[in-house]
C-alpha cells in the first residue's frame, strides 16, 4: 500500500468515514473492527489493501406490473408505468436487501 493511499485512508478515518480492507480468503471488502486513526496505524498488516468505503449509489427504475400475472417489465413500456423500483448499489453490484417497490 503506497504512502499516498495510506494517507487517504487515515484522513478519511479522521473525518469519520468508514474504511474497508480486502479479505483475500473471502474475496470481498470487509470493515475492520478498528475505526480510530490512533489504533488503525497499529493494525496495518503488511500486504493488506485498504480503501475508503465507497458511497452507496441509489438507482430508481419505473415499470409496470401486468395484472393477474407474475410479470414486471422495467423501462419505457405500454401501458403506463405503475410502479417505482429503488435499488442500492455498492461497487456496481445490487444490494438485494435494499430493493423497494412502490405503486405510483
Amino acid at each position: 500500500m503506497t504512502g499516498l493511499k495510506l494517507w487517504e485512508v487515515l484522513k478519511a478515518l479522521d473525518e469519520g468515514k468508514k474504511v474497508q480492507y480486502y479479505d483475500t480468503v473471502g474475496e470481498e471488502w470487509c470493515e475492520p473492527l478498528v475505526y480510530s486513526v490512533e489504533n488503525f496505524s497499529i493494525s496495518i498488516k503488511g500486504g493488506t489493501v485498504y480503501r475508503v468505503k465507497p458511497e452507496v449509489e441509489v438507482k430508481e427504475f419505473l415499470g409496470y406490473v401486468k395484472k393477474d400475472e407474475m410479470f414486471l417489465c422495467i423501462g419505457e413500456q405500454e401501458p403506463v408505468d405503475t410502479h417505482k423500483i429503488t435499488i442500492e448499489f455498492e461497487d456496481g453490484e445490487p444490494i438485494c436487501e435494499s430493493i423497494k417497490m412502490e405503486k405510483i
